[in-house]
């Protein structure tokens, strides 16, 4: 079963992605472009999806702050603070072909600080019209004044999102997506890697390893008890204190036998236990902590 990633979830969901965005303009729409695309890659990592599910507590936890911290820098882009809208608009000149060409205009010098900003720079024109949407261009024709009616006309110059600019949006989120995919693997294989070296530490740092002198004398101590009809008070409040650690102490039977090595007597005319095994429960099962010793006869 392969497993479950931020980029394979993303895949699943970028044809939505790809009609949300269909349909959308430059400059005019950017805007609402950005938070298309935020609202999905939110999705992504805070809904409850594949990979979100599959995250422990813990990846859950750091993933959280990731979008936290990604959602409070979108705040700082430029969509919001700057009109897209306004920068879609373009102002254009046009000469109105109604207007009256043979009128004269008598006050030349009134009109001359509007025609020339009209013509040399556009919004300034707008500025010192005060709104006026209509201008005078004014000639000279065989010594008369002629004016000609100037309209100021606003064009939308956005278009239409492209289908390789779409491809390009989705390409980026996908790389976002490996990048952190990337970096929840590596983190989680951080942590395997420091859980197998305290293991290792745990399972170094043992009775059997450590004091291997001292299970042994247990083994001899337990093993005088057993011989005792009454049995020892402190002999059987140790076997209880090893089992809170997870030893046992295990006598000879055949089920057992795997637990104890078997040395020759020509003192014992049967299989006769020498020395109790003791054993330590494992999530592998029962592991030898010191070996039992059982005599066998002399063949």
């Amino acid at each position: 079963m392969s497993k479950t990633t931020l980029t394979s979830v993303f895949r699943q969901s970028q044809e939505k992605l790809r009609e949300d965005l269909k349909g959308l303009k430059f400059p005019k729409d950017y805007a609402e472009l950005q938070k298309i695309i935020n609202l999905h890659i939110e999705k992504l990592l805070a809904s409850d999806n594949d990979f979100r599910n599959s995250l422990n507590a813990s990846d859950a936890e750091l993933l959280s702050h990731a979008l936290r911290m990604s959602l409070a820098f979108q705040k700082l882009s430029l969509s919001g603070s700057m009109n897209f809208k306004a920068m879609s608009v373009q102002t254009a000149y046009e000469v109105d072909q109604s207007s009256d060409k043979n009128d004269v205009v008598e006050d030349v010098l009134s009109l001359l600080p509007t025609v020339i900003c009209a013509f040399i720079n556009p919004w300034l024109s707008v500025a010192v019209g005060a709104g006026t949407v209509g201008f005078k261009k004014m000639y000279k024709r065989n010594g008369k004044i002629y004016a000609v009616n100037i309209r100021e006309v606003k064009k939308d110059i956005s278009r239409d999102i492209t289908d390789k600019e779409i491809q390009l949006i989705l390409s980026g989120i996908e790389s976002l997506c490996v990048e952190i995919d990337e970096i929840i693997s590596s983190i989680q294989a951080d942590r395997k890697d420091i859980l197998s070296q305290m293991q290792y530490k745990i399972d170094e740092r043992n009775l059997e390893r450590l004091y291997p002198q001292l299970l042994n004398s247990l083994q001899y101590l337990i093993m005088e008890d057993m011989k005792n009809e009454k049995k020892s008070p402190i002999i059987q409040n140790m076997i209880f204190v090893l089992q809170g650690y997870g030893y046992e102490v295990v006598e000879y039977s055949k089920e057992t036998t795997g637990f104890f090595v078997k040395k020759i007597n020509p003192n014992v005319s049967e299989e006769t236990m020498y020395l109790p095994a003791i054993v330590k429960e494992t999530e592998g099962g029962k592991t030898i902590a010191v070996q039992g010793i059982v005599y066998v006869p002399k063949v």
